[in-house]
């Protein structure tokens, strides 16, 4: 048996004492000397995006496809928090330091960059994965098979690249974590990924009020993003806060079922993974004569619309299928026919709640929070906007616990809708 190499828990989450207050633009040419965080990163949706996207995802764009067959999901790949591999004059560098022995920074540095993947719609089983995947498929080698590329090949949902749990060829994937940062991140070259479960993605559901706890393996949900053919990779918990019945589970931790949230939503019925370990090691097994699998999944199990069954999807710099065209003109029915709040959940809300609105026309939009006593005490919105539909987050994090109102102007039109904050 070989030698467990060490306990992810209690070394790298338990150690880390990041948190993340200022504010910052979500540009990959930023130059202001702001940090760049969950809070502050730019986050829209596109008309007709599906809810699971909206609702779990911050710091992406999101536009459906031309054909309606793709979510275009577009991200940077930099990680909202502290890390030692941000450049020391970025506002988001820390100093390294240990998180045990053998541990080492890796020379790679952050620079954000421009990715799309393409998700699909409607993906399509494999002929040779659709019944069960084996240890002949997941073996932890990229040899010509049905794995996921190297390199970047889904999303986090904090806009961070997701990569195959395959090491570089002369590697062993589980010696990486010693270059991990607090985070379970590090970068190769400049663009910094997971391999396997990090509190960054779960941070996010704690900011949406979806979890208390964002170490892995204790939160209320757990769910870390999605792969480039549509698998999500969820934790040590199904989308409702369940417990996974893992004696189905085939050799990457997968299997197939309703993907229910803890609303009673069923947003898929598909083939999902799930990371859930107490020890990163190289040996036992989840109960079911798999050996255990400990990160994202391995062989690709969908191939995408027009695909052959041994193509693989990938994560580029554009789009499968441009994002659809919103019509300007006003009698489309991508184009809203008045103004109006649309929606604002949850509510009440702990601490983010998200606010959706349209727009009729070219117009100067307000969007603002007031409290009690009529005082503005945030704007979101201040500016010209194109007709469409839009959502934004207003994040409580520094209001008591209260009621406050939502203010839309437009020109002559206001609407005020009163909103709950439960701390």
């Amino acid at each position: 048996m070989k030698k467990n190499i060490i306990n992810l828990i209690t070394i790298l989450f338990a150690t880390s004492i990041i948190t993340c207050h200022d504010n910052s633009v979500n540009n990959i040419d930023e130059l202001n000397n702001e940090m760049y965080t969950l809070e502050t990163c730019d986050t829209s949706f596109g008309p007709g995006v599906p809810e699971f996207f909206t609702k779990y995802f911050k710091c992406v764009t999101a536009n459906m496809s031309e054909s309606g067959d793709y979510v275009n999901i577009y991200f940077n790949s930099k990680p909202p928090y502290l890390s030692w591999y941000y450049s020391p004059d970025d506002p988001n560098y820390t100093s390294w330091y240990s998180l045990g022995e053998n541990y080492y920074q890796n020379p790679g540095q952050i620079i954000g960059e421009d990715l799309v993947v393409s998700i699909p719609i409607n993906p399509v089983s494999r002929q040779e994965t659709n019944s069960w995947i084996d240890n002949f498929y997941v073996n932890g080698e990229v040899d010509g098979g049905v794995e996921y590329s190297m390199g970047t090949t889904g999303a986090a949902l904090n806009g961070v690249s997701m990569f195959n749990p395959c090491a570089a060829p002369g590697d062993v994937i589980e010696n990486e974590i010693y270059s991990f940062d607090p985070y379970a991140g590090h970068p190769a070259g400049s663009r910094y990924h997971y391999h396997t479960s990090s509190k960054g993605p779960l941070e996010v559901l704690e900011l949406n009020g979806l979890t208390q706890n964002t170490t892995p393996g204790l939160a209320d949900i757990e769910l870390y993003g999605i792969m480039c053919d549509g698998v999500p990779v969820l934790g040590c918990t199904e989308l409702d806060g369940s417990t996974p019945n893992n004696s189905d589970w085939d050799a990457q931790n997968g299997h197939i079922h309703d993907v229910v949230d803890e609303n009673g939503t069923i947003h898929f019925n598909r083939y999902h993974t799930h990371i859930c370990y107490d020890e990163l090691s190289e040996d036992t097994n989840d109960f079911n004569s798999f050996e255990k699998h400990e990160f994202t999944p391995e062989v690709s199990f969908y191939t995408l619309p027009g695909q052959t069954n041994t193509d693989v999807c990938s994560v580029s710099d554009t789009p499968i299928e441009p994002d659809a065209e919103i019509s300007l003109d006003y009698n489309e029915n991508l184009t809203p026919s008045k103004y109006s709040l649309l929606n604002f959940y949850p509510n009440p809300f702990n601490p983010t709640i998200s606010i959706e609105y349209d727009v009729s026309q070219f117009s100067i939009i307000n969007l603002s929070i007031i409290n009690l006593k009529g005082d503005v005490i945030d704007i979101l919105i201040n500016n010209e906007v194109y007709p469409g539909f839009y959502s934004i987050d207003w994040n409580a994090y520094d209001q008591p616990s209260g009621i406050y109102f939502i203010k839309y102007e437009v020109n002559d039109f206001v609407e005020i809708q009163k909103i709950t904050l439960l701390k």
